[in-house]
Protein backbone atom coordinates (compact mmCIF):
# COMPACT_ATOMS: atom_id res chain seq x y z
CA UNK A 1 0.00 0.00 0.00
CA UNK A 2 2.85 2.31 0.88
CA UNK A 3 4.51 1.52 -2.44
CA UNK A 4 1.34 2.53 -4.32
CA UNK A 5 1.20 5.85 -2.44
CA UNK A 6 4.87 6.52 -3.21
CA UNK A 7 4.23 5.67 -6.85
CA UNK A 8 1.30 8.07 -6.98
CA UNK A 9 3.37 10.86 -5.37
CA UNK A 10 6.20 10.27 -7.81
CA UNK A 11 3.82 10.28 -10.76
CA UNK A 12 2.16 13.46 -9.52
CA UNK A 13 5.54 15.13 -8.99
CA UNK A 14 6.78 14.16 -12.46
CA UNK A 15 3.54 15.44 -13.99
CA UNK A 16 4.00 18.80 -12.24
CA UNK A 17 7.59 19.02 -13.45
CA UNK A 18 6.50 18.28 -17.00
CA UNK A 19 3.85 20.99 -16.78
CA UNK A 20 6.45 23.51 -15.63
CA UNK A 21 9.00 22.51 -18.27
CA UNK A 22 6.49 22.14 -21.10
CA UNK A 23 6.96 25.71 -22.43
CA UNK A 24 10.71 25.02 -22.71
CA UNK A 25 10.42 21.74 -24.59
CA UNK A 26 12.47 21.68 -27.75
CA UNK A 27 15.11 24.04 -26.32
CA UNK A 28 18.61 22.82 -25.62
CA UNK A 29 20.49 23.77 -22.47
CA UNK A 30 22.61 26.16 -24.52
CA UNK A 31 19.51 27.91 -25.86
CA UNK A 32 18.00 28.17 -22.37
CA UNK A 33 21.24 29.67 -21.07
CA UNK A 34 21.29 32.21 -23.89
CA UNK A 35 17.64 33.04 -23.23
CA UNK A 36 18.34 33.63 -19.53
CA UNK A 37 21.36 35.82 -20.25
CA UNK A 38 19.29 37.75 -22.79
CA UNK A 39 16.65 38.53 -20.17
CA UNK A 40 19.34 39.72 -17.74
CA UNK A 41 20.79 41.99 -20.44
CA UNK A 42 17.36 43.46 -21.15
CA UNK A 43 16.81 44.15 -17.46
CA UNK A 44 20.24 45.77 -17.17
CA UNK A 45 19.63 47.83 -20.34
CA UNK A 46 16.37 49.25 -18.96
CA UNK A 47 18.08 49.88 -15.63
CA UNK A 48 20.70 51.98 -17.43
CA UNK A 49 18.04 53.76 -19.46
CA UNK A 50 16.01 54.78 -16.40
CA UNK A 51 19.17 55.70 -14.46
CA UNK A 52 20.45 57.91 -17.29
CA UNK A 53 17.10 59.64 -17.80
CA UNK A 54 16.65 60.21 -14.06
CA UNK A 55 20.17 61.63 -13.77
CA UNK A 56 19.38 64.27 -16.38
CA UNK A 57 16.12 65.17 -14.62
CA UNK A 58 17.44 65.32 -11.04
CA UNK A 59 21.15 65.07 -11.59
CA UNK A 60 22.18 68.38 -10.01
CA UNK A 61 21.42 67.01 -6.54
CA UNK A 62 23.12 63.67 -7.20
CA UNK A 63 26.00 65.35 -9.03
CA UNK A 64 26.81 67.53 -6.01
CA UNK A 65 26.82 64.47 -3.74
CA UNK A 66 29.09 62.46 -6.02
CA UNK A 67 31.45 65.38 -6.64
CA UNK A 68 31.83 65.86 -2.88
CA UNK A 69 31.50 62.36 -1.39
CA UNK A 70 31.00 61.91 2.35
CA UNK A 71 32.48 58.93 4.17
CA UNK A 72 29.66 57.10 5.95
CA UNK A 73 29.44 53.95 7.98
CA UNK A 74 28.01 51.17 5.83
CA UNK A 75 26.70 49.31 8.86
CA UNK A 76 24.92 52.42 10.17
CA UNK A 77 24.13 54.56 7.12
CA UNK A 78 22.07 57.12 9.04
CA UNK A 79 24.06 60.02 7.70
CA UNK A 80 24.31 58.60 4.19
CA UNK A 81 23.18 61.03 1.47
CA UNK A 82 19.82 60.46 -0.18
CA UNK A 83 19.98 60.22 -3.96
CA UNK A 84 17.15 61.46 -6.16
CA UNK A 85 17.79 58.96 -8.94
CA UNK A 86 14.89 56.53 -9.41
CA UNK A 87 17.41 53.67 -9.49
CA UNK A 88 18.89 54.61 -6.14
CA UNK A 89 22.50 55.28 -5.25
CA UNK A 90 23.73 52.58 -7.64
CA UNK A 91 21.83 54.12 -10.55
CA UNK A 92 23.15 57.58 -9.67
CA UNK A 93 26.75 56.35 -9.54
CA UNK A 94 26.46 54.40 -12.79
CA UNK A 95 24.83 57.35 -14.56
CA UNK A 96 27.48 59.71 -13.15
CA UNK A 97 30.23 57.44 -14.46
CA UNK A 98 28.84 57.15 -17.99
CA UNK A 99 27.23 60.57 -18.46
CA UNK A 100 29.96 62.65 -16.85
CA UNK A 101 33.22 60.71 -16.68
CA UNK A 102 33.15 58.83 -19.99
CA UNK A 103 30.93 59.33 -23.06
CA UNK A 104 28.32 61.85 -21.91
CA UNK A 105 24.87 61.80 -23.50
CA UNK A 106 26.19 59.42 -26.15
CA UNK A 107 26.05 56.74 -23.45
CA UNK A 108 22.36 56.26 -24.29
CA UNK A 109 23.67 54.17 -27.19
CA UNK A 110 24.93 51.54 -24.72
CA UNK A 111 21.51 50.31 -23.55
CA UNK A 112 20.37 50.24 -27.19
CA UNK A 113 23.13 47.76 -28.00
CA UNK A 114 22.37 45.74 -24.87
CA UNK A 115 18.74 45.42 -25.97
CA UNK A 116 19.84 44.21 -29.40
CA UNK A 117 22.26 41.73 -27.85
CA UNK A 118 19.65 40.47 -25.42
CA UNK A 119 17.07 39.95 -28.15
CA UNK A 120 19.70 38.16 -30.23
CA UNK A 121 20.53 35.77 -27.38
CA UNK A 122 16.82 35.18 -26.77
CA UNK A 123 16.42 34.40 -30.49
CA UNK A 124 13.63 36.96 -30.69
CA UNK A 125 15.31 39.06 -33.35
CA UNK A 126 18.10 38.11 -35.73
CA UNK A 127 20.81 40.74 -35.95
CA UNK A 128 24.45 40.69 -37.03
CA UNK A 129 25.72 41.53 -33.59
CA UNK A 130 29.40 41.98 -34.53
CA UNK A 131 28.52 44.46 -37.28
CA UNK A 132 26.23 46.44 -35.00
CA UNK A 133 28.79 46.39 -32.20
CA UNK A 134 31.34 48.03 -34.51
CA UNK A 135 28.84 50.54 -35.93
CA UNK A 136 27.41 51.55 -32.55
CA UNK A 137 30.89 51.78 -31.00
CA UNK A 138 31.97 54.17 -33.74
CA UNK A 139 28.73 56.13 -33.33
CA UNK A 140 29.31 56.26 -29.56
CA UNK A 141 32.78 57.75 -29.98
CA UNK A 142 31.76 60.19 -32.73
CA UNK A 143 28.68 61.42 -30.86
CA UNK A 144 30.72 61.95 -27.71
CA UNK A 145 33.29 64.09 -29.52
CA UNK A 146 30.62 65.93 -31.54
CA UNK A 147 28.59 66.86 -28.45
CA UNK A 148 31.74 67.97 -26.62
CA UNK A 149 32.72 70.15 -29.59
CA UNK A 150 29.25 71.71 -29.74
CA UNK A 151 29.18 72.25 -25.97
CA UNK A 152 32.51 74.09 -26.22
CA UNK A 153 30.85 76.62 -28.52
CA UNK A 154 27.83 77.15 -26.24
CA UNK A 155 28.44 79.03 -22.97
CA UNK A 156 25.15 77.70 -21.60
CA UNK A 157 26.88 74.47 -20.59
CA UNK A 158 29.66 76.21 -18.64
CA UNK A 159 27.62 76.32 -15.45
CA UNK A 160 25.60 73.17 -16.10
CA UNK A 161 26.21 69.83 -14.40
CA UNK A 162 25.47 68.12 -17.71
CA UNK A 163 28.64 67.19 -19.57
CA UNK A 164 27.24 66.53 -23.09
CA UNK A 165 30.27 64.74 -24.49
CA UNK A 166 31.65 63.40 -21.23
CA UNK A 167 35.29 63.61 -20.27
CA UNK A 168 36.20 61.36 -23.20
CA UNK A 169 34.61 63.64 -25.78
CA UNK A 170 36.02 66.73 -24.10
CA UNK A 171 39.55 65.30 -24.11
CA UNK A 172 39.44 64.24 -27.78
CA UNK A 173 37.82 67.49 -28.90
CA UNK A 174 40.41 69.60 -27.04
CA UNK A 175 43.26 67.49 -28.41
CA UNK A 176 42.05 67.77 -32.01
CA UNK A 177 41.41 71.49 -31.59
CA UNK A 178 44.95 72.06 -30.32
CA UNK A 179 46.30 69.95 -33.20
CA UNK A 180 44.32 71.14 -36.23
CA UNK A 181 42.18 73.97 -34.90
CA UNK A 182 38.42 74.26 -34.64
CA UNK A 183 37.84 74.25 -38.44
CA UNK A 184 39.93 71.08 -38.68
CA UNK A 185 37.91 69.48 -35.89
CA UNK A 186 34.66 70.27 -37.70
CA UNK A 187 36.13 68.87 -40.92
CA UNK A 188 37.19 65.62 -39.25
CA UNK A 189 33.76 65.18 -37.67
CA UNK A 190 32.05 65.87 -41.01
CA UNK A 191 34.27 63.44 -42.93
CA UNK A 192 33.73 60.74 -40.31
CA UNK A 193 29.96 61.29 -40.45
CA UNK A 194 29.94 60.98 -44.26
CA UNK A 195 32.09 57.86 -44.13
CA UNK A 196 29.82 56.36 -41.47
CA UNK A 197 26.66 57.03 -43.47
CA UNK A 198 28.21 55.50 -46.58
CA UNK A 199 29.04 52.30 -44.71
CA UNK A 200 25.35 51.97 -43.82
CA UNK A 201 24.52 51.33 -47.47
CA UNK A 202 27.80 50.04 -48.89
CA UNK A 203 30.07 47.40 -47.41
CA UNK A 204 33.21 48.63 -45.70
CA UNK A 205 35.39 46.70 -48.17
CA UNK A 206 33.76 48.47 -51.10
CA UNK A 207 34.35 51.86 -49.50
CA UNK A 208 38.02 51.11 -48.90
CA UNK A 209 38.41 49.78 -52.45
CA UNK A 210 36.80 52.91 -53.90
CA UNK A 211 39.02 55.10 -51.74
CA UNK A 212 42.14 53.26 -52.89
CA UNK A 213 41.01 53.53 -56.52
CA UNK A 214 40.43 57.26 -56.15
CA UNK A 215 43.83 57.83 -54.57
CA UNK A 216 45.50 55.73 -57.28
CA UNK A 217 43.65 57.65 -59.99
CA UNK A 218 44.82 61.02 -58.62
CA UNK A 219 48.42 59.84 -58.24
CA UNK A 220 48.49 58.36 -61.77
CA UNK A 221 47.21 61.53 -63.40
CA UNK A 222 49.55 63.65 -61.31
CA UNK A 223 52.55 61.65 -62.57
CA UNK A 224 51.19 61.37 -66.12
CA UNK A 225 49.39 64.60 -66.94
CA UNK A 226 47.19 64.68 -70.01
CA UNK A 227 48.72 66.83 -72.80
Amino acid sequence: MAKKQNTKKTTKKSAEEQAVLQPFEGFSRKELTGFSIGILLLVFAFFLLFAFASYIYSGRHDFDILENPIDTDIVNPVDAPVFMNVCGSLGAKVAYFFLDKTFGLASFIIPVFLVMLGMRLMRVYKVRIVRWFILLSLLLVWTSVFLAAMAGMMPVFDESFINPGGNHGKFVANWLTSLIGRPGLCGVLLLFAVFYLITQYVSLGSVLAATAFGVGFVVFHHDNPVV
